[in-house]
């Protein structure tokens, strides 16, 4: 493939206030696209080995922080980590983005503007998961690991599935 170069910012604003009176279900969606990004990074067999630590910081303080968002919408403290978690999974993506969001695109598209593409990722990812899991190798137990204290998977599949049922969305 061709390399392409995206232009970077000079600065990012990581605004805990952005998310005061975000619906619960936009914000779960859109927490989901966030994990499937961290994810997606970290099973990349690209060598980066910063990326994979961001990557697992992401994963660790949104499946920690998610829940007491949108349990206590008003939580500054969880609405700073969850933006925090949002700029680590974005600095992961520096390694790799997976398939997940190429599929969701035309899905939504097709279903239409009621689903939100974060409704899409964690069947998606489930799935990629399960058909990757022999490529990827360990890097899905290691996730594994990182949902056990909130899903008690074994398999992280399973575990992604546990997650986005107990946030509100589908699988």
């Amino acid at each position: 493939g061709q390399t392409v170069t995206c232009p970077r910012p000079d600065r990012v604003i990581a605004d805990p206030t952005v998310l005061d009176g975000a619906p619960s279900r936009r914000l779960a969606a859109a927490a989901m696209e966030v994990l499937v990004h961290a994810v997606e990074a970290y099973a990349s067999p690209v060598y980066h080995p910063p990326a994979d630590a961001l990557a697992l910081e992401g994963t660790k303080r949104l499946t920690r922080w998610l829940p007491v968002a949108l349990a206590s919408p008003t939580d500054r403290e969880a609405q700073r980590e969850l933006m925090a978690a949002a700029l680590t999974a974005g600095l992961a993506l520096e390694k790799a983005v997976g398939g997940v969001d190429a599929l969701a695109h035309p899905i939504k598209a097709e279903l239409g503007p009621g689903i939100l593409q974060g409704d899409l990722h964690a069947p998606l990812m489930a799935a990629m998961a399960d058909f990757n899991t022999e490529a990827v190798g360990d890097r899905y137990a290691t996730m594994a690991e990182t949902f056990a204290r909130t899903t008690r998977e074994p398999h992280f599949s399973t575990a992604i599935g546990a997650f986005a049922r107990a946030i509100g969305l589908p699988t």
